[in-house]
């Protein structure tokens, strides 16, 4: 095997040299010179060494599907058809024209690359002194998986199945015949039917499904996506999805870790994460910051263990951050908490004492109580009975954490945890479709979640560099002068200004 030998120079004769139709300053170019910059040659050259037919090289493979993907095209069959036309695409590709099956294999085989180019962006942003990733935002976000909610199978027919298929032909078809196939699920009964698909294929199939249910705990699994999970979305609907978990530098704007994981909340991402992004940056940020999501006493644990500036908002922080307070004005969220005496102050200025501790979901929990709601005038409003109980996780890790969070410091750096990482989700939505991924193997999956996120990381590093992402204010101020020049009566700075005291 050796390698198909590229036109460095690009001397072939075509219409239009591509070489030199691309504009400097381009970011196909940025691209290039980055994977020459980090590429490692004997990744092509032990390629080079084996016997058999031409194999195109690794590195003009990689450049091609980050352009593409920086084009927000992941279609290898547009690209390929691309690859024969457009000279900026034949410029990335250095003449060659890959097939469209070519790139689906090279990206289900080479996921280190795609590890490792996500990697070195961040080197990059460090050599470029972008950024020293000192304070690190989470979040986490629902993907749909690529499977119907109908070609589902449950724990039943599965050892249904596979007990079918343990008998020979004729019974199978004297069972199927005897109208017992109205028990079985149109996917099960399809499955069950198939011909094409061998015998030993079905059973070590439905012994792996059988597996992951009684290992996951749910009740179905996807025949297309086993990996995927129930979860509920943003409509409060459940469907088999995957959570994608993203840890994004606050002063940059750079996306760190993206990955996909089977568990259905938050809870217990945080201190995985957080390993994740020491593996990939070589230390664990000076600060984090989370949404109530995150919030278990583990986590808050290791970060204290490990000195890192916290600041994970609870839940009354987390809907007073979305805008979203409870309309009753005897909500628990409406009492204040005095540190000092231990108490709890509602709003008609009553005290409640705390009376006893339990243990909740190996979490300690604090009871807070008063029995003078019996003349209470607002009564209904506030309790249906003639004493009013409050609880909390009253532990000193989430009390500190809940102080912390109600100071300004704390509310300023969460503040910058809700510019950072919830615009980036928002662009991976819209733009690269991250709300559904079509990949089935976990592993393609995140394959193809690194590729997407070194990507971004690359076109934010080039915006950067270029100096086109200024701030919208710069933007706005300069267009008011421009208006000013032009109709010089008007003086919009004021009008501005008092319109914003008023």
């Amino acid at each position: 095997m050796v390698l198909v030998k590229v036109d460095v120079n690009q001397e072939k004769w075509v219409s239009n040299v591509p070489f030199f139709n691309v504009p400097k300053d381009h970011v196909s170019r940025f691209i290039v010179d980055f994977v020459d910059e980090f590429f490692e040659s004997k990744w092509d050259e032990e390629l080079d060494e084996k016997p058999g037919r031409p194999i195109f090289p690794r590195k003009t493979l990689l450049k091609i599907l980050l352009y593409s993907a920086v084009e927000r095209r992941s279609s290898t069959a547009e690209i390929g058809e691309l690859l024969k036309y457009h000279q900026i695409y034949q410029f990335v590709a250095d003449g060659l024209k890959p097939s469209p099956r070519t790139l689906r294999r090279f990206k289900s085989e080479n996921e280190f690359l795609f590890e490792f180019i996500l990697r070195s962006t961040l080197i990059k942003a460090q050599q470029d002194k972008i950024t020293d990733f000192d304070h690190v935002a989470f979040d986490g976000t629902i993907a749909k998986a690529n499977n119907s909610p109908y070609n589902i199978i449950k724990l039943k027919e599965i050892e249904l199945l596979l007990d079918l298929l343990n008998k020979s032909h004729a019974e199978i078809k004297e069972y199927l015949d005897d109208k017992n196939n109205e028990k079985l699920r149109r996917s099960a009964y399809k499955l069950l039917t198939n011909k094409k698909q061998p015998l030993k294929e079905k059973v070590n199939l439905l012994t792996h499904l059988k597996k992951i249910l009684k290992e996951s705990g749910q009740t179905s699994v996807g025949l297309n996506c086993s990996d995927a999970r129930w979860m509920l979305n943003k409509k409060n609907r459940k469907e088999l999805s995957f959570n994608i978990q993203s840890a994004v530098d606050n002063r940059s704007g750079l996306i760190i870790v993206l990955n996909a994981v089977q568990d259905p909340t938050d809870h217990y991402q945080l201190i995985s994460q957080l390993k994740n992004v020491k593996r990939v940056i070589g230390k664990y940020p000076d600060k984090i910051s989370a949404d109530y999501g995150y919030k278990t006493y583990e986590s808050l644990k290791f970060l204290k263990d490990e000195k890192i500036d916290r600041y994970i908002s609870n839940q009354k922080q987390t809907r007073e951050n979305k805008g979203k307070k409870p309309a009753n004005p005897y909500h628990k969220d409406y009492f204040t908490y005095d540190e000092e005496k231990d108490v709890y102050i509602c709003p008609e200025n009553q005290t409640l004492h705390y009376q006893r501790s339990y243990t909740h979901k190996k979490r300690q929990k604090r009871l807070y109580y008063t029995n003078k709601c019996k003349n209470c005038l607002v009564k209904e409003k506030c309790t249906k009975s003639n004493y009013r109980i409050i609880s909390d996780y009253g532990d000193d890790l989430e009390k500190d954490m809940a102080n912390k969070m109600n100071s300004k410091e704390g509310k300023k750096e969460y503040k910058k945890r809700m510019s950072t990482v919830e615009p980036v989700f928002g662009t991976l939505k819209t733009q690269n479709h991250l709300n559904q991924i079509q990949q089935e193997e976990l592993e393609d999956i995140q394959a193809e979640l690194n590729l997407i996120a070194a990507a971004y990381n690359l076109k934010r590093i080039y915006n950067i560099k270029k100096g086109d992402k200024k701030s919208w204010e710069e933007d706005y101020q300069k267009f008011i002068k421009e208006i000013e020049k032009k109709f010089p009566n008007v003086n919009l700075t004021t009008k501005i200004v008092n319109q914003k005291e008023e």
